[in-house]
């Protein structure tokens, strides 16, 4: 067999966006882990990491008051404190579409259905 060659940077910028939302959601499975497990340092360094992960989503406002946040705790891991940090991020990543992202809008998705021709309503 003959593997066809083909030019794949037309799927580049949705293969990124994958690789950035399984590895998002590795994070946050870890984090969630970390707090079933009653590890408050697991959990603030997954508060943490997502944070760096999605910082650049964020404005300055949303950038400055999780840096506060995360910095009132980081001597004292007081679990509703970091509670709220969480939460504050969940509501973050939903706002911007990175917990649920649209999938209808993805351009990336459309070509694989085309390429592999998967209807829409199927």
């Amino acid at each position: 067999m003959v593997w066809e060659k083909k030019d794949n940077s037309d799927d580049a910028p949705f293969n990124m966006a994958m690789g950035f939302y399984i590895h998002l959601l590795d994070l946050i499975k870890r984090k969630d882990d970390a707090y079933l497990n009653d590890d408050l340092n697991g959990w603030y360094k997954g508060l943490d990491r997502i944070f760096y992960r999605i910082i650049f989503k964020l404005d300055d406002n949303e950038r400055k008051k999780i840096k506060s946040l995360l910095g009132d705790v980081v001597d004292d891991l007081d679990p509703k404190k970091l509670k709220v940090i969480d939460e504050e991020l969940v509501m973050l990543m939903d706002k911007y579409k990175m917990i649920f992202p649209r999938i209808d809008s993805v351009v990336g998705f459309d070509k694989i259905r085309q390429r592999f021709g998967i209807n829409k309503e199927s």
